[in-house]
């Protein structure tokens, strides 16, 4: 704040509170924290009044002196208040940038990205995975960032056990604008889709597109009318990447902070994504990238020094607690059944066909007038099914896992695109219902009496079903006329099968609960 004050003086410029849609940051921020207070007080106080109505208030109270005390409440807010100052004064630094360094290198990384790999990286991202799916998940990817990070600091601030690592994540995020900013005076960029707008043309209209429509529109503004004479915040800087920066810190905290595997795994996922997507949509130079991934791991390295952690020591800490739990995970035998021999190619297969339904979803409500793509890679999902069967029969690899993933995959990628075609309406959304009714209370079934130690296996009757729905599903896809007469008659046939086939499980499923209530009566 002091060195935005200070530019702003030497070069007569307004400060401005970087307003957004939902007023100010500092007003967004202090929502989300009060958000993430009640989820962190309000169930411990439910659940110690016994969801008492009567008993609730006092608990709430109780909780509250417990878990925040002033000390830890006065240091959450010295994080939500430095943030706020830093942020403020990255964007105004980030909306002098025109006009104290008008000077652009846009050319020059250009330049060098084609040297090192060829072509431009955009290029090749939009070669291998296309311009059409793609470009929607990853503008969602991109987007989503300008929730992660106000939520995260939430998260970190009021849910962390320890207070200094939340201000360990307050402190880096800090040091990602002021690194972030000083990069932006080091090497002025734009970018490469204001650079290079002609090579991003191809692309459909996204959220990510409007938002750069948006900045350029307000650097416009800023520029022809003079920063005096409007309200707005020119914000287009390339070199480097904080969307890459900011995710690289808080990646580095999780995995140091013992999170939860799926929560890790995830992390780094979305890491990756975003680093795809700053590419893939001409935000940023492939060199930008990398100059994030160096901001991160500098700022998260000189934040956990300023907040007093030992950061060498918790990392080693925590890759020797992680080779230990894989030594131990290796060591120790299959303790429940349904897990053993779970890892073997059936179980892949199975899984496969569950990852593929998102982008299945996709590609068929994006083509209501039928699509090959979407039949065919349907289709592939369902050979994946006939393809996992037989491996696991013929290989002797069928697991008590295995009966119950195939045909929950199954499900999904059924109901799926079911529900997928009703929105392009290709399809009545009461056959839908009849199915998808039926898949939830076998479903039930399935569970009830996995719990009991029992397995409910797919029968003859069962496997009819689920070829008719995956015929109707392909016709459905390929075909250009949903009401032909032949279609009809297959859906037709479909749901009656599918109410037959359920009507046999609950049968067998009440079969097996009275054989375990009798056994339980005869041991009594």
């Amino acid at each position: 704040m002091v060195l935005t004050a200070a530019v702003a003086t030497a070069e007569n410029l307004p400060i401005r509170d970087p307003d957004g849609i939902a007023g100010s940051p500092l007003v967004r921020l202090s929502i989300i924290l009060v958000l993430f207070w009640c989820l962190d007080v309000l169930p411990r106080a439910a659940a110690r009044s016994g969801w008492h109505l009567g008993r609730f208030g006092t608990h709430i109270a109780g909780v509250a002196r417990e878990r925040w005390s002033r000390r830890r409440l006065g240091l959450v807010l010295l994080g939500l208040f430095s943030f706020y100052a830093c942020y403020v004064g990255y964007r105004n630094l980030k909306g002098f940038l025109p006009f104290v360094r008008p000077e652009l290198h846009d050319g020059s990384l250009l330049h060098l990205e084609e040297r090192v790999f060829g072509t431009d990286p955009s290029v090749l991202l939009r070669d291998l995975l296309g311009t059409g799916t793609a470009a929607h998940v990853l503008s969602v990817i991109y987007v989503s960032y300008l929730a992660f990070v106000p939520l995260s600091l939430g998260a970190a601030l009021v849910w962390s056990s320890d207070v200094r690592r939340g201000l360990w994540y307050a402190t880096a995020l800090n040091l990602n604008w002021l690194l972030g900013v000083a990069s932006y005076y080091l090497v002025p960029t734009l970018g490469p889709v204001y650079a290079t707008p002609e090579r991003y043309a191809g692309l459909p209209d996204t959220a990510a597109g409007a938002l750069q429509m948006s900045l350029l529109e307000g650097r416009r503004e800023v520029l022809s009318l003079g920063p005096h004479s409007t309200d707005a915040l020119q914000s287009i800087a390339g070199f480097a990447s904080l969307h890459v920066s900011v995710v690289v810190s808080a990646v580095l905290l999780i995995q140091i902070a013992r999170a939860p595997r799926v929560l890790r795994v995830v992390a780094w996922a979305y890491l990756v994504l975003i680093a795809l997507s700053t590419m893939y949509l001409g935000w940023h130079y492939a060199v930008d990238d990398v100059g994030g991934i160096l901001i991160g791991l500098l700022s998260f390295w000189l934040a956990g020094i300023a907040t007093g952690h030992d950061v060498g020591g918790l990392w080693r800490s925590a890759r020797e607690r992680a080779a230990a739990k894989r030594a131990r995970r290796r060591a120790r035998p299959a303790r429940h059944p349904v897990l053993e021999g779970a890892v073997n190619v059936p179980n892949g297969l199975s899984l496969a066909r569950i990852l593929i339904v998102p982008v299945l979803v996709a590609i068929i409500v994006a083509s209501p007038d039928g699509s090959l793509l979407a039949c065919g890679l349907f289709a592939a999902g369902a050979l994946t099914d006939v393809l996992d069967g037989h491996i696991a029969r013929s290989r002797g690899l069928i697991t008590p896992l295995g009966k119950l993933f195939d045909p929950l995959a199954d499900k999904l990628l059924v109901v799926g695109a079911l529900v997928a075609l009703v929105i392009a309406d290709r399809l009545p959304w009461w056959v839908v219902a009849v199915i998808v009714g039926r898949e939830v209370m076998v479903t039930f079934m399935r569970s009830s009496a996995a719990r009991r130690g029992r397995i409910l296996p797919a029968d003859g009757l069962g496997k009819l079903k689920m070829g008719l729905q995956v015929a109707m599903v392909l016709v459905l896809l390929a075909v250009p006329d949903p009401q032909a007469a032949p279609v009809t008659v297959l859906v037709a046939a479909t749901v009656a099968a599918t109410v037959i086939s359920g009507g046999r499980y609950a049968l067998r499923w009440r079969r097996l609960a009275a054989a375990d209530q009798s056994i339980a009566d005869q041991t009594k």
